[in-house]
């Protein structure tokens, strides 16, 4: 599954944290997880869940002649 299968799952996931990060449900409660109020840890795990997304976007869908140190050989 390379190319545009992955492309799509990458922004598809990442179309998901943009519509999971508005917490509404979460600011009104008085809840704590590991000391920190909900929607906190809510932000915090969105911000680790999106590091992930990112670091498989650069590793799987990076085009990979964007990495070539050498002009091309049109150009002098």
């Amino acid at each position: 599954m390379k190319g545009r299968g992955v492309r799509f799952l990458l922004a598809a996931a990442m179309a998901a944290l943009f519509i999971l990060r508005h917490d509404d449900w979460l600011a009104s409660r008085d809840l704590r997880v590991l000391g920190l109020p909900a929607s906190l840890a809510w932000h915090v795990g969105l911000c680790v869940a999106a590091t992930l997304i990112l670091a498989l976007a650069v590793a799987f869908a990076w085009p990979r002649d964007l990495d070539d140190d050498e002009p091309p050989a049109g150009d002098s």
